[in-house]
């Protein structure tokens, strides 16, 4: 089933999802690009301000996490998905290079105090909502989840 799976995440997404890196960039584990996929489903129209919620939802529903996350404010998620859940902050310093399934996490801004959160989509950013280009917020970074031997690399 799992092999059907990543088969799917190929055509889906255009690329492979496997535990291991190619060509030095890491491959993530095919649950956060199914992430993606679910956050893209359930997104709205526009924001509702529930940015983390919407990515903590279909980070469980993809099995990306094996329980809800507990933090409140988006701009805690990278802590919390790094100490909690066995994901690792990757090397990624601008949200466009981020790959497809990583969650990207934002500091606060003077209008939102709780900071964003959103997953890279294959041409857009999701949370509670879609869009085209990263959220205007201060970068803080990316994180995902990805298999032992890229782990390594990536430290």
């Amino acid at each position: 089933m799992r092999v059907i799976f990543a088969i799917f995440l190929i055509i889906a997404v255009g690329f492979p999802v496997s535990g291991h890196a190619i060509g030095g960039k890491p491959i993530l584990a095919p649950e956060m690009v199914a992430a993606s996929l679910i956050a893209r489903q359930r997104s709205l129209p526009q924001t509702t301000g529930y940015c983390w919620r919407f990515v903590k939802r279909a980070l469980l529903a993809a099995g990306a996490v094996s329980s809800y996350p507990k933090t409140n404010y988006a701009h805690e998620a990278g802590r919390e998905l790094v100490e909690n859940h066995g994901f690792i902050k990757l090397k990624v310093s601008n949200p466009w290079k981020a790959p497809v399934g990583a969650v990207l996490v934002y500091g606060p801004n003077r209008k939102f105090k709780a900071g964003h959160v959103e997953i890279r989509g294959s041409n857009d950013f999701i949370s509670d909502y879609r869009g085209r280009r990263p959220a205007d917020f201060k970068f803080i970074g990316a994180y995902a989840l990805v298999g032992s031997s890229d782990k390594l690399a990536l430290r």
